[in-house]
């Protein structure tokens, strides 16, 4: 089953903190520590990144950063596989080093000013991709259901912080409820899936 969309967009500021798998201690000792903060360095150096405070406490760690490109995903991928390596050759082990998808939130901040005016600006940019107008009268004439609504509302979601309820009326997509049943058929269905990952990359 797809995973949830992640919501990423420049300037944003996340919370991010990932948990030894099955609440096992990660930084072992001094070695561990300097070993992840060398390599958050290097993904600091090639994302971007700002860090603005971290903690690594035995099982967990926790990061507040900004990110000034949409790269969270991709960095956070690299951080933690790369250092995982380290961490599994250095005991001769094999196999996942931190539990699960990592939590992260946005913090307030950085949810300010990220709303109707960017996703209006998104709308601009990925409707004529997708072959839709951009007025909301002439989405409202396009059937509810149409897929390419559904690729449109889940790249608004996943980079603005506008509600469903925003969605449905200004893609003529109906009631939220409606909103959210389409952007659930965007992650089970592989085809939509695909196109929603690659205008993402855009």
């Amino acid at each position: 089953m797809a995973r949830a969309l992640r919501f990423q967009y420049p300037g944003a500021i996340y919370h991010v903190m990932a948990r030894g798998d099955g609440g096992k201690t990660v930084f072992e000792n001094k070695a561990d520590c300097e070993v992840f903060l060398h390599r958050l360095g290097e993904a600091c150096g090639s994302c971007g990144w700002r860090v603005h405070a971290w903690v690594l406490m035995g099982n967990h760690f926790h990061l507040l950063l900004e990110t000034p490109q949409t790269n969270l995903v991709a960095g956070m991928k690299w951080l933690l596989g790369v250092f995982s390596q380290t961490w599994n050759r250095a005991r001769g082990r094999k196999g996942h080093v931190f539990q699960g998808r990592y939590p992260r939130k946005g913090t307030a901040e950085s949810w300010r000013d990220h709303g109707e005016k960017d996703a209006e600006d998104l709308i601009s940019r990925y409707a004529p991709e997708l072959g839709l107008p951009t007025s909301s009268k002439e989405l409202e004439a396009l059937r509810k259901g149409d897929e390419r609504k559904a690729l449109l509302a889940g790249l608004l979601a996943s980079k603005t912080a506008v509600s469903r309820g925003w969605l449905g009326q200004r893609l003529g997509m109906g009631h939220p409820g409606s909103v959210s049943r389409m952007l659930g058929e965007v992650k089970r269905n592989k085809k939509l899936w695909k196109r929603f990952n690659e205008l993402e990359s855009l």
